[in-house]
C-alpha cells in the first residue's frame, strides 16, 4: 500500500471530521486500517468532540449493526482513547 502524503492526513470537512471519522461511522474496517497505517490520528475529535472511538461505542450509523466490536478493536489497537 502506498503511504499517504502528510497533507493527505490533514483532510477535514467543515466540521473538522476526518476520513477516519467517516470510515469508523460507516463500519469500513479496511479503510480504517489503511488510514491508521498512513498516520491518521485515532484520537482526533471534530467540533462535536466525538472521537472515532467514541462514535464506535455508541449505537449510531452502520457501526451499530453488529460490526462495532471489530471497529473498537481496530481503534484501540491503534492507540485510540475515548
Amino acid at each position: 500500500m502506498r503511504r499517504a502524503q502528510p497533507s493527505t492526513r490533514r483532510v477535514m470537512t467543515a466540521r473538522r471530521r476526518s476520513p477516519l471519522y467517516f470510515a469508523t461511522q460507516n463500519g469500513h474496517e479496511t479503510v480504517m486500517r489503511a488510514l491508521l497505517e498512513a498516520g491518521a490520528d485515532g484520537n482526533k475529535a471534530p467540533d462535536d468532540g466525538d472521537t472515532p472511538l467514541s462514535i464506535s461505542l455508541t449505537p449510531v450509523a452502520n457501526v451499530a449493526q453488529g460490526e462495532h466490536a471489530a471497529i473498537v478493536k481496530i481503534l484501540r489497537d491503534a492507540g485510540a482513547r475515548r
